[in-house]
């Protein structure tokens, strides 16, 4: 979350709330600004003190003499600003929180562990297939290049794949890399009755996964300190049991910044779909 370390009446509140509204400015407008609006006899020094402060955390850019609010800072926020009321609803109404977020044209979150995401994905995966009829054409396609939450979380994997094959729905998997342990997920998937192709696609980077169902594109970008783990455990090991534990449970609970966007684009959803089920 985010903090500008100010009380409601601080300095650094009141530089914002001038910026929110007109932007750019020098820190002599922002100054004559808050004792005029403001009421106050906030000393040059002070106010400068403020936006300097704010600018070395990332919260104001700076070009030449003037200041504006970072528009990554804003984003970032957002992003924050958008868990916290998931989190906040989920409490009261989970589906109701769900259905809310697959209503917006874009959305991007910030997951902090593989646990965390995969728990996070499913919801939103179930909630999007929920929003198409079993009978449309175009299915649900996912791709991938690691079937890392198979490896801690094995049965809501199963249970949410194998419950919307159940109500008809039709499920390809692309799974890029042919792997060991990709292979037991492919045997895996089609077990519940998805179905599953293997095959590299050199085109896609390993640190990308999508799904696109309906009009709609799941998409996770994972950090190099994800990568650093799951590509390692899956071109080393063959088998599931051969795996510590230890390192199961780090995979899933190592702290990581991982980026999780939703958008709705029939055009785009209908290209990548049909890119990808001719593989």
């Amino acid at each position: 979350m985010f903090d500008v370390s100010v009380s409601a009446h601080g300095t650094k509140d009141l530089v914002f709330r001038l910026l929110l509204r007109e932007f750019p400015q020098t820190i002599a407008e922002l100054h004559r600004g808050i004792k005029t609006q403001y009421d106050t006899a906030l000393t040059y020094q002070a106010v400068r003190k403020a936006v300097l402060s704010l600018t070395e955390g990332s919260m104001l850019v700076r070009d030449g003499k003037q200041y504006q609010i970072s528009k990554e800072w804003l984003l970032a926020t957002k992003s924050s600003v958008d868990q916290l009321l998931l989190a906040y609803d989920e409490r009261r109404n989970r589906a109701a929180a769900m259905a809310q977020l697959v209503s917006e044209d874009h959305s991007v979150f910030t997951l902090h562990s593989l646990y965390e995401l995969d728990n996070f994905w499913g919801d939103v995966f179930k909630t999007c297939y929920q929003k198409i009829s079993p009978d449309d054409p175009r299915g649900i396609v996912c791709c991938w290049h690691y079937t890392w939450w198979l490896v801690f979380n094995f049965g809501r994997e199963t249970d949410l794949f194998g419950s919307a094959v159940r109500q008809g729905y039709c499920i390809e998997n692309r799974i890029f890399y042919d792997l060991p342990l990709n292979r037991w997920a492919a045997e895996v998937y089609r077990s519940v009755g998805a179905e599953v192709k293997i095959g590299k696609n050199p085109d896609l980077d390993d640190s990308v996964a999508f799904n696109m169902i309906g009009d709609d594109i799941l998409q996770v970008e994972y950090p190099s300190s994800v990568m650093k783990v799951i590509a390692p455990m899956f071109q080393d090991y063959e088998h599931l049991h051969d795996i510590d534990q230890k390192a199961v449970t780090d995979l899933a609970h190592a702290r990581h910044d991982i980026r999780f966007s939703m958008f709705t684009n029939s055009v785009i959803a209908d290209q990548l779909r049909r890119t990808y089920q001719c593989l």
